[in-house]
């Protein structure tokens, strides 16, 4: 009489189980260990950027953390008072991340805006065209990354390419048509001559209303 076969399918569900638990705790651990090593507040974010490569989760949500807390090291006063040394560093470090989350997902429009965040600090002026004209072209229509990559442009006006310009131009016909980013565009509209010949000629492009709705921000911020 043959022997029973012994049967392995428990041991199997308990191995893949095990993988599973293992993989689960894995990545896990690779979403909040970037939290864990930045901190909350500036100070510690400028220092943990500057002290290492942070590498971010395989979430968008990690990425994002990561990549905004980039741009508020890199834009803070904190940031730009480091000593050369661990300067540098934050601004490698930023844009090693940045081009790491491009590599995975090139359509990242927060990543292409650090990494010409990264480029102005190490005087990258070709970079800075390039990855601000792919933002825009990437997220063409989010205000706030909008306004933050038109601010940048204006501090380099002279170097930008014609694609970068037009980026800039198309950044502030999507501000002018809402009611904060009409706001902001009007004061520079107040305060600068040379920003105000430029802006009247894009806002004649725009519609009626938002010619309007400008014209009353220019009103209020007289």
């Amino acid at each position: 009489m043959p022997a029973p076969r012994k049967t392995r399918g428990p041991w199997v569900l308990l191995t893949v189980a095990a993988a599973l638990m293992v993989g689960s705790a894995i990545t896990a651990y690779a979403e909040f260990m970037p939290l864990l090593k930045i901190g909350t507040v500036m100070d510690q974010k400028v220092a943990s950027l500057a002290a290492e490569l942070v590498v971010p989760g395989p979430s968008y949500r990690s990425k994002f953390r990561v990549l905004d807390d980039c741009n508020a090291a890199l834009n803070s006063l904190e940031g730009n008072l480091l000593a050369p040394e661990p300067r540098q560093s934050l601004l490698n470090n930023c844009k090693t991340v940045a081009r790491m989350v491009l590599a995975e997902e090139p359509t990242y429009s927060l990543a292409w805006y650090v990494d010409a965040l990264a480029a102005e600090g190490l005087g990258d002026d070709a970079t800075i065209s390039t990855s601000l004209a792919q933002s825009q072209r990437m997220t063409p229509r989010q205000e706030w990354l909008a306004r933050s990559r038109a601010i940048l442009a204006e501090r380099h006006m002279r170097t930008l390419s014609a694609e970068a310009e037009e980026a800039y131009h198309q950044d502030l016909a999507l501000l002018v048509q809402s009611r904060l980013g009409a706001a902001w565009v009007a004061q520079r509209y107040v305060t600068d001559p040379e920003f105000r010949e430029m802006i009247t000629a894009i806002v004649e492009q725009l519609p009626a209303a938002a010619q309007r709705q400008f014209l009353s921000a220019v009103r209020s911020a007289s």
